[in-house]
């Protein structure tokens, strides 16, 4: 997939956030990032940034939401 423009931008915001969260939100977010601009390598890189977020997509959030319910 190419990158360009307004995917980068927003990938580069989300490292930004990423990068600026506070001790009591750290361990507490979660972001739906969809679209097959939002490959492995680039989740991987959000990861990187920190471990502990939660990253779904459209296709598994509601998954993911009943795990944390129960």
């Amino acid at each position: 997939m190419k990158d360009g423009g307004a995917q980068d931008n927003q990938f580069n915001d989300v490292i930004i956030q990423l990068k600026n969260l506070g001790p009591k939100t750290i361990n507490n977010v979660w972001f739906c990032l969809d679209g097959k601009y939002y490959n492995k390598r680039r989740i991987d890189i959000l990861k990187n940034i920190n471990k502990n977020i939660k990253i779904v997509n459209i296709e598994n959030i509601e998954r993911e939401i009943k795990k944390i319910i129960k």
